[in-house]
């Protein structure tokens, strides 16, 4: 029943251009794209999909019809003598346009000047045009619509939708949420056993991350685990500290894939950045709401966190644990026992999680 639903939602708004009058006009105070968005994800997050999808739909087309207005709006500025032979420039031109008292297309100038910089339209206003057929997706609405087409099974859909909803990230009103966009990508790829798109996926997520993306700074983690001495453990934990969070997760599930064939100097980059990333949050949090409390080992830190009720569950659910666990694992794999066995020795007395305990300790019987 509700997949006819969805149907109908769509072929309404595939006909709604054939019978209405062509117009370009600007979008009415109150129907607004992101107040359709909000409509739609909370009719998601209840689990009502029709609704989500045609709050999704009607956002979409708020979004193009917004966009068509503010074109119009450009585009008829070279009417005037006075901006078709003034400097192609954003900045001369935002000027011109402040002198004559233009102040619609100065509002859409400054908007899209403000949010994205000159430089993503070459500085240039005639460059700046040229986008506003870019500014006419809406990837917040694709993405809602790829989520209700995935958990109907049409897969198809689905990525169709997850793929333009990727392709036009840069216009998304919340830059973070390119991050959900391509882990439900990865997701999909994990699903549908194409480990080179799964791969590719994480790893553009993890361009984000400058340290990742430092080879000097890789190649530093690496050389402290290839001097496998034991005193090295904390002092590894010591020296870094990474905020970069939204990559934790590229980094775990990487950590797991690289494990699984058999590359561990992957594995290692990967559960080492990973590593530090989780501890930046650990120290963080700890930091915030023990007065007394300072970092003084990684023993003490991890041990720390396990009497922190929120932070213990942050770590079951986000395999912090099990990412630790790989980082010694992978260490050990590489043929850097020592670095390895220390890694696990203190993870054994100290992870606030029982079952990775165990794995700990058997692992070093082995």
């Amino acid at each position: 029943m509700l997949k006819k639903s969805l149907y109908a939602v769509i072929l309404l708004f595939s006909f709604v251009p054939l019978f209405s009058q062509v117009s370009v006009k600007k979008v009415e105070r109150g129907e607004e794209a992101w107040r359709y968005l909000i409509k739609a994800e909370d009719a998601y997050d209840c689990g009502d999909f029709s609704k989500a999808l045609e709050y999704a739909e009607i956002a979409s087309s708020r979004q193009k019809q917004e966009a068509d207005w503010e074109m119009y709006t450009l585009e008829n500025l070279y009417k005037k003598a006075v901006i078709r032979n003034a400097d192609d420039d954003i900045s001369e031109m935002m000027i011109l346009l402040q002198e004559l008292e233009l102040k619609e297309p100065l509002e859409i100038i400054k908007k899209r000047v403000d949010f994205y910089g000159k430089d993503f339209f070459g500085s240039s206003f005639s460059g700046l045009i040229e986008k506003e057929k870019f500014f006419s997706r809406c990837p917040e609405a694709d993405y809602i619509i790829s989520k209700i087409y995935r958990l109907e099974g049409e897969s198809e859909l689905s990525i169709q939708y997850l793929m333009r909803a990727y392709e036009y990230s840069a216009n998304l009103k919340l830059p973070a949420k390119k991050y959900d966009i391509l882990y439900d990508l990865a997701d999909t790829a994990y699903d549908t056993g194409d480990w080179n798109e799964y791969e590719k996926y994480l790893l553009t997520i993890l361009k984000d991350n400058p340290y990742y993306t430092d080879a000097d700074f890789m190649n530093a983690l690496v050389r402290i685990v290839d001097s496998d001495e034991k005193e090295n453990v904390e002092k590894f934990f010591l020296l870094y500290r990474n905020q970069s969070y939204q990559s934790f997760k590229a980094l775990s599930l990487l950590c797991r894939y690289y494990n699984s064939r058999g590359e561990d100097l992957k594995s290692i980059k990967c559960a080492a950045l990973g590593s530090i990333v989780a501890v930046t949050k650990i120290d963080e949090a700890l930091k915030n709401r023990i007065t007394a409390y300072s970092y003084e080992s990684f023993a003490k830190t991890i041990y720390s966190a396990g009497r922190q009720n929120d932070i213990m569950e942050w770590g079951n659910n986000s395999g912090v644990w099990e990412l630790f666990y790989s980082f010694a694992v992978s260490c050990s794999s590489y043929g850097k026992l020592t670095f390895g066995t220390e890694l696990l020795k203190i993870l054994s007395k100290n992870l606030p999680d029982s079952y990775w305990q165990k794995r700990c300790e058997s692992a070093l019987l082995r």
